[in-house]
């Protein structure tokens, strides 16, 4: 890909142990895994930042070895996704990302909601209210139940300056369907599988190998969308090292968008 792409393409989160021998060599050490990802992709989708407030030092030292060219989206800390959090926590999550911020390679901040987060009037507006909080930021929202897919509320996203991911899940009853709704010039893929052991909304299914031919199917969306947005694309499927392995076969097909 040009260095001046648009598109940017990655796995969500890069440190995990069954990627070794699968992605990442078999003698690698976890302190380079880092260097090792970057060399072949340009996003870095960080998600352990949901489970716990990053610190400055943990951001800077990931910061430091990522590279010149990486962009970054952040996952949110749980307690955003249920109003559980405080101003003391909004200031301390600006401070942690301060590196990335800075050097204006912070793509987006996303939250991902859980499939119970259903479309109604309380829901949207604590959407709108967390975009009132991240004002000065790209926000992305993952939002997996069918009933957000509506025109009234994607025009309130839209209106409100909200961006939908885009999402890539198993044919079951009640799940979004794949639909794009970019902010800020700006588009957001994640792409889950399709496993069909993912049988209810509330499993999940990560293990999903996509065919040549599915990733073939999707870089033809993905190059319409390119054309005229910047676009993250997330492969999620991160049991076994399904994601990188993915993520570097569709890397292949894109070639020089």
């Amino acid at each position: 890909m040009r260095k001046d792409v648009s598109v940017y393409l990655g796995t969500s989160g890069y440190k995990f142990d069954d990627w070794v021998g699968n992605f990442y060599p078999s003698n690698v050490k976890k302190v380079e895994m880092l260097e090792y990802y970057v060399q072949h992709f340009n996003l870095l989708e960080l998600t352990y930042t949901y489970y716990k407030l990053p610190s400055y030092g943990e951001i800077k030292n990931i910061f430091d070895r990522s590279g010149g060219d990486t962009v970054f989206t952040i996952r949110l800390p749980h307690f955003f996704q249920k109003n559980k959090f405080n101003e003391e926590d909004v200031k301390n999550l600006f401070i942690a990302l301060s590196p990335i911020q800075e050097s204006g390679r912070l793509y987006a901040l996303f939250v991902d909601f859980s499939y119970r987060f259903s479309a109604c009037k309380k829901n949207l507006e604590y959407l709108i209210y967390l975009k009132t909080i991240f004002k000065d930021n790209t926000l992305f929202v993952e939002l997996p139940n069918r009933t957000w897919y509506k025109e009234r509320y994607i025009s309130e996203l839209k209106n409100n300056k909200i961006g939908l991911i885009a999402l890539d899940l198993p044919m079951v009853t009640g799940f979004a369907p794949f639909y794009l709704s970019p902010i800020e010039n700006k588009s957001y893929i994640r792409l889950y599988g399709r496993s069909k052991l993912w049988l209810t909304p509330e499993t999940k299914e990560l293990n999903y190998d996509y065919s040549l031919e599915e990733l073939r199917e999707l870089s033809f969306e993905i190059k319409r969308i390119s054309k005229t947005s910047n676009l993250v694309i997330s492969f999620c499927n991160v049991i076994d090292g399904f994601a990188p392995k993915n993520a570097l076969k569709l890397k292949g097909i894109l070639g020089d968008v």
